[in-house]
């Protein structure tokens, strides 16, 4: 696609003061946390997944910690919906985007947002490891074909499976796309690179064609993709990135944004990389660190658009209102 076919939004600090409409959809939430387990990786997969019910909803804790409105395992709406899988970003967890799966799933979407083992905010073994861009990506392919062999299966549109990701789950979306790292790349980002190890992404190919459109909201280490690879991807993809962005460089993302076939550019001013996290309660302010800090505009003011936008772009993409 041409870039200049690329639907650009800029938001300043007046947009956010003014703020957007948007409201929950006609159907209620369900809620049911799984288990998946690959045993030829040797990983379990714990993925929460929302979806549409009209089944009355109550106040839950996800974690104990965040404040959630769903009718936990509750029957599914008799109709076939779009799936959309999140990934969070490096040791983070599944709920990190709650706020945006309870509202997909009031509009009529099934959303799994998986937890990546090793690389979460339990279990941080794999961190900052190449082991994760290998294994990422295939978590995910794991959690789409698992989600058929759960009571939701009869429910699903497998013509219309759409991701999302934050900063290294953005990472993963691009490797599901089919962008290749370069290795000499690689070796800016990872220590102790072996040829023989990065071999491993050339033998097998980690793009899942399953996955029809892509929402990346601040991805992380796009640098380690060159130039041919992500002129190669030909999904949709919805692109947002934060003018302050504390971890990316912004000529790093508008590097990016220029190379392979946007749909959607969103550009908000005077934000920073956390904002597209859950809100984190004053009691967990203290002990979430630079995840509960936002720089410049809050996250409050911004999911409001980041629901519209997923939204609107989904809507187009699989023609479902």
């Amino acid at each position: 696609m041409n870039i200049k076919t690329v639907k650009k939004y800029q938001y300043s600090d007046l947009d956010f003061l003014n703020g957007i409409n948007i409201y929950s959809g006609k159907f209620y939430t369900g809620f049911i946390d799984y288990i998946f387990n690959d045993e030829s990786r040797d990983r379990k997969i714990k993925t929460a997944v929302w979806y549409p019910t009209m089944d009355t909803p109550c106040e839950i804790l996800y974690r104990d910690i965040f404040p959630g409105n769903v009718s936990i395992e509750a029957q599914i709406v008799n109709l076939q919906f779009p799936v959309i899988i999140i990934s969070h970003g490096s040791e983070g967890h599944r709920f990190n985007q709650y706020y945006l799966a309870e509202f997909m799933a009031s509009k009529g979407y099934i959303v799994a947002a998986v937890e990546h083992p090793g690389d979460n905010a339990l279990d941080n073994y794999f961190s900052k490891s190449i082991e994760n861009i290998w294994n990422r990506p295939q978590d995910i392919s794991f959690v789409i074909n698992s989600l058929f062999n759960t009571n939701l299966s009869n429910f699903i549109d497998e013509s219309s499976i759409a991701f999302a990701g934050h900063s290294f789950g953005g990472c993963t979306g691009l490797l599901l796309a089919g962008a290749v790292p370069n290795y000499k790349k690689l070796q800016n980002y990872f220590s102790n690179i072996k040829y023989s190890s990065y071999d491993r992404l050339k033998e097998k190919t980690l793009k899942d064609p399953r996955i029809k459109c892509y929402f990346l909201m601040a991805p992380a280490l796009s640098t380690i993709f060159s130039k041919i690879t992500l002129k190669k991807i030909n999904t949709p993809i919805a692109l947002i990135v934060s003018d302050k962005d504390e971890f990316l460089q912004i000529d790093n993302q508008y590097y990016m944004a220029q190379l392979y076939s946007l749909e959607k550019l969103i550009n908000f001013k005077n934000a920073g990389h956390y904002v597209y996290l859950m809100n984190c309660p004053e009691s967990i302010i203290s002990l979430g660190g630079m995840a509960c800090i936002d720089i410049g505009i809050t996250r409050e003011k911004i999911h409001p658009f980041i629901k519209w936008h997923m939204l609107q772009f989904l809507s187009e993409k699989f023609n479902y209102v």
